[in-house]
């Protein structure tokens, strides 16, 4: 291969590298040749499973090499590879720039990787030009139309960053790291089934344009070969992930496979002869094996366990044959009564409110927190521990390691806070008391109960998939999030108790309210979900609870509204501080604010369905007016809370350093309310 193109193979990953340099890595004959002799090469060797594509020296490519264009014409080559790329999945790394062809090159590949700073555009029409070589085409599938317009008629670029927010960019990267960046990532695709990559990677690309029935048509003929693969039958020999699918999941495979639609009540789906012929196509599909049985897990987990430790027994096994012999010896340590390395002779004084974690805290010895934890065992901070760590074992699950990821400065006074105003749901709710409602508004109040019993403890779930994965030296915010499910464990009891106590029940469950939860409970980051849940969701049950005194019929209610009023308000500023500290902390703040905004755009969204499901805003509207028949009257009600609430959401934003003011998702009226 000529010298214009470079390979390197990197396990199953085929690292391709354009390599003129000085000459901005600009594509002439030779380097379009190599280009194609690199794609069939990754093509045809069933050793390698992806590519990555990159530029050597300061960018990735200029676009074509003028000089060579006046001379010999475009090359064909280029135009091969322009117009079918690689069938196997292909990363593009971009450092410095990707410019007119250089970015249509890039925009050939399925994944883009950028460095920061870099710059992408298609500038062709400042000479005269056009971008002919797809960049037309692909540009307006990956990023906004107006802004791919806007690019190739100004022909101005954009930054990396720029287009990591459209989505066009999919990883960014430090400067000279994009490559690594897209290797890691390539070597993630890698992992799996060759056959199912190239099929999923083929339809992907096929379908842009595409009404859903040309893609049912066109997924059809392609289910076979892939479901019937060797690859499927091994299972997890082909894909460390894959699994066998049950009964149920081939059925449900079937019917997406199929585009089939689940059918009216009451009516029998008419089975066509295509319908027929997939439904034969896909019956292998449940002769599947099932997953393996719990016991075999167990027995996997096990092993694991036995294997952990016993690599590990060299280090535990001395110090149990230590102490052993010293008991055996009847001799004594006391190692643990040297102070030389500790703090020895702290006194901290309680304040008016007792001693509290500030108190203790005013110590620097111990109240001096890392901005990293590099101490990932249960060692306290401040004890005698740096001539242990030797024979500590280290706690891979604590990966929350940095301090901007979950701290805020108000925690350890909400934790306090937390302690003091704890109350209990059996006796503190005067239960005897509640009054009997009308019909119409049990069933509201029973109804309301229902959604805050389904989503309150979600921001019980939400922390402890967080809390084992702080250290040791966070345990200030490891002990507020106790609070917090304390707090939610609490709130569920009280609401499913109230839709009990007036005679009624629970009511309807909602699609809607599942789908928010699980955006929270999924989010990326404890950040993320931490602004999700604490500021955006529970900053809106906080101003719903605010409104108790329109909602709230009997005293039984205003009391329960009022006692988690109070649990709310800790759980939003300990929410609203998080993300304060997180952006202002972030070593890189900018990389860090535009993946929130990225985050928060469809976070926004996804919340949105469940405050404006029939399900909560009905039975508030019912509250609201006194009765069903003064539904219209709680709905102007709902009209005037819903601004107050957007405009609380957007001030904690502005509070944490988060301006979403002109961003935000939630419009500013209640739909038909305006």
């Amino acid at each position: 291969m000529a010298d214009e193109v470079l390979t390197e193979r990197r396990g199953r990953v085929l690292l391709t590298t354009l390599n003129r340099p000085d000459a901005r890595n600009a594509i002439n004959h030779e380097l379009a040749e190599g280009l194609v002799r690199a794609v069939e090469e990754l093509d045809g060797d069933e050793g390698l499973t992806a590519g990555v594509l990159t530029g050597a020296g300061r960018g990735f490519c200029s676009g074509m090499d003028l000089k060579a264009f006046a001379a010999r014409g475009a090359p064909k080559a280029v135009v091969r590879f322009l117009e079918d790329g690689a069938a196997k999945p292909l990363v593009a790394a971009i450092e410095g720039f990707a410019m007119a062809g250089g970015l249509e090159l890039a925009l050939t590949c399925d994944l883009l990787v950028a460095a920061k700073g870099a710059k992408l555009g298609i500038p062709e029409a400042g000479v005269g030009l056009f971008a002919a070589g797809g960049g037309l085409l692909r540009l307006p599938q990956r990023v906004p139309y107006g802004v791919a317009m806007e690019m190739a008629l100004t022909a101005d670029p954009i930054r990396a960053e720029q287009a990591f927010e459209y989505g066009l960019v999919i990883r960014l990267a430090a400067p000279g790291q994009a490559v690594e960046v897209a290797l890691a990532l390539a070597e993630r695709i890698a992992r799996n089934a060759p056959l199912a990559l190239a099929t999923s990677k083929r339809l992907i690309r096929s379908s842009q344009g595409c009404t859903e029935a040309e893609f049912w048509a066109m997924q059809r003929p392609q289910i076979p070969g892939v479901f019937e693969s060797e690859d499927a039958k091994e299972g997890p020999r082909a894909s460390p992930r894959s699994g066998r699918r049950s009964g149920a999941a081939a059925r449900a495979a079937r019917s997406l496979a199929l585009g089939t639609r689940r059918p009216a009540v009451g009516r029998r789906p008419r089975v066509t002869p295509s319908l027929r012929e997939g439904v034969t196509m896909l019956s292998e599909l449940e002769n599947l094996q099932p997953p393996p049985p719990a016991a075999d897990l167990e027995e996997e987990g096990l092993a694991a366990w036995e294997a952990s430790f016993e690599h590990d027994r060299q280090i535990w096994g001395e110090l149990l044959a230590e102490n052993v012999e010293r008991l055996e010896r009847g001799s004594y340590s006391l190692h643990w009564t040297d102070t030389t390395n500790s703090h020895w002779g702290t006194r901290v004084q309680p304040s008016s409110r007792g001693l509290t974690f500030n108190d203790i805290n005013r110590s620097k010895a111990y109240g001096t927190i890392p901005d990293r934890a590099d101490n990932r065992n249960l060692s306290p901070r401040g004890s005698v521990r740096a001539e242990h760590r030797d024979r500590m074992p280290v706690l891979e699950a604590y990966t929350l390691l940095d301090k901007y990821e979950i701290w805020a400065d108000n925690v350890s006074t909400l934790y306090e806070e937390a302690k003091s105003r704890q109350w209990n749901s059996t006796t503190d709710i005067p239960w005897a008391e509640l009054e009997p409602a009308s019909e119409d508004l049990e069933k509201a109040a029973c109804q309301f109960s229902t959604f805050l019993s389904e989503v309150e403890f979600v921001a019980g779930d939400f922390p402890s998939r967080w809390i084992y994965k702080i250290p040791q030296d966070f345990f200030e915010v490891k002990n507020f999030l106790v609070t917090q499910m304390m707090d939610e464990a609490r709130h569920m009891e009280v609401f499913r108790k109230r839709a009990l106590a007036g005679g009624g029940g629970l009511l309807h469950a909602s699609p809607a309210f599942e789908w928010s939860m699980k955006a929270i409970l999924e989010a990326p980051t404890h950040t993320m979900g931490t602004y999700l849940l604490n500021l955006l969701g529970e900053g809106f049950v906080l101003s719903v609870f605010r409104a108790g005194e329109f909602l709230a019929r009997t005293t039984v209610d205003r009391e329960i509204f009022r006692r988690c009023m109070q649990d709310e308000a800790r759980h939003v500023a300990y929410g609203t501080m998080e993300l304060k500290s997180y952006l202002e902390n972030h070593p890189d703040p900018e990389t860090a604010l535009a993946n929130m905004h990225r985050f928060a755009d469809l976070g926004e969204v996804v919340l949105f369905t469940s405050f404006v499901d029939p399900c909560l805003l009905e039975p508030i509207a019912v509250l609201m007016g006194g009765s069903l028949a003064e539904i219209d009257e709680g709905f102007e009600g709902i009209s005037f809370l819903w601004t107050t609430l957007r405009e609380e959401y957007l001030q904690r934003c502005d509070r944490a350093g988060f301006d979403r003011r002109d961003r935000c998702q939630i419009p500013e009226f209640l739909p038909g309310m305006s």
